[in-house]
C-alpha cells in the first residue's frame, strides 16, 4: 500500500510538471503570435510610407484598370473615373512622409503628384529630376513634365520657356514634345493673356515632331509614325484658332 501511495504520489508530480510546461509553451506561442508583424496592405494609402515606390506604382495602376474597366461598362462616366483616380492619388500623397523621399524615383513620385494634381510637389519633384538627368531623353521627359506643373500653376510664361528648352535635345529625343505641348502643356495654359506665345510654341513643336527619329521597327517607333501628320495637323489647326482667338481646348 506504502509503496503504490508513493508511486502514485511520483505520478502525480511528473504530471503537474508535465501540465506546466505545456501551459508555459501554450503562453509562449500566443505571445510570440501576438509579437508578429501584421501583413501591410500595400493597396491601402494610409500604408504609403510604409510601401516602396513600385508597389505604390502597382496599387495606382490597378485603380486606373478598376476604373477603366467600370468606363468601359458604362457603370460611371470617364470624368468620374478621372474624379475617383485623382482621389486615391492624393490620399496616397497625403501619407506619404515627405521628407523621406529616395532621391532615385523622384521622377516617379512625381507621376503620383501630377496624378493627384498636386502641382506645387510635382514641379518640385520634377526640377530635381531633370538636374539629376543624364540621359536626353529623361531629360526632356523631366523638362515637359516640369513645364506642365508650371502652367497648372498659372506660370505660363515659364512654362513656355522650359517647354522651348527641350528644342535643343537630339533628334532621338524629341519624340513626346509636340504631344506634351498640344495635349498637355497649351491647355493648362489658354486663356491666360499668352495664345499668341502659345500658338508659336505649338508650330515650333510641330518643327520638333516632323524632324524627331524612331527606331521604325519597334512597337513604339511604328505607332509614331503612324499618329504623326494626325497630331501635326491638330496642333497646327488649334494654333491657327489661338492666333484668330477661337482657341478651343484639345
Amino acid at each position: 500500500m506504502e509503496a503504490r501511495s508513493i508511486t502514485t504520489g511520483i505520478s502525480a508530480q511528473i504530471a503537474m510538471k508535465l501540465l506546466t510546461k505545456f501551459f508555459t509553451l501554450c503562453c509562449l506561442m500566443i505571445c510570440v503570435g501576438c509579437m508578429k508583424p501584421q501583413l501591410i496592405n500595400p493597396n491601402d494609402p494610409v500604408n504609403a510610407s510604409k510601401v516602396d515606390i513600385a508597389q505604390l506604382k502597382i496599387s495606382l495602376r490597378n485603380a486606373y484598370e478598376t476604373l477603366s474597366a467600370r468606363v468601359a461598362k458604362k457603370q460611371i462616366t470617364e470624368e468620374e473615373s478621372k474624379r475617383r483616380l485623382k482621389a486615391f492619388a492624393n490620399d496616397i500623397v497625403d501619407h506619404l512622409d515627405m521628407n523621406k523621399l529616395p532621391s532615385d524615383s523622384l521622377s516617379e513620385y512625381g507621376e503620383i503628384f501630377r496624378t493627384a494634381g498636386r502641382w506645387e510637389l510635382s514641379a518640385a519633384a520634377f526640377y530635381e529630376t531633370i538636374k539629376a538627368a543624364r540621359e536626353p531623353e529623361s531629360t526632356v521627359y523631366a523638362t515637359l513634365r516640369y513645364a506642365e506643373a508650371l502652367a497648372h500653376l498659372g506660370k505660363v510664361d515659364e512654362a513656355i520657356k522650359f517647354s522651348r528648352q527641350t528644342f535643343t535635345a537630339p533628334a532621338s529625343a524629341k519624340q513626346g514634345i509636340l504631344l506634351a505641348v498640344l495635349y498637355e502643356i497649351v491647355p493648362a495654359c489658354q486663356g491666360k493673356g499668352k495664345d499668341m506665345e502659345l500658338a508659336g510654341l505649338l508650330r515650333d513643336a510641330v518643327l520638333q515632331h516632323d524632324i524627331a527619329t524612331v527606331d521604325e521597327k519597334s512597337v513604339e517607333g511604328r505607332a509614331f509614325l503612324m499618329g504623326k501628320r494626325h497630331h501635326m495637323v491638330n496642333a497646327l489647326k488649334l494654333s491657327d484658332q489661338l492666333e484668330t482667338g477661337s482657341g478651343t481646348k484639345v
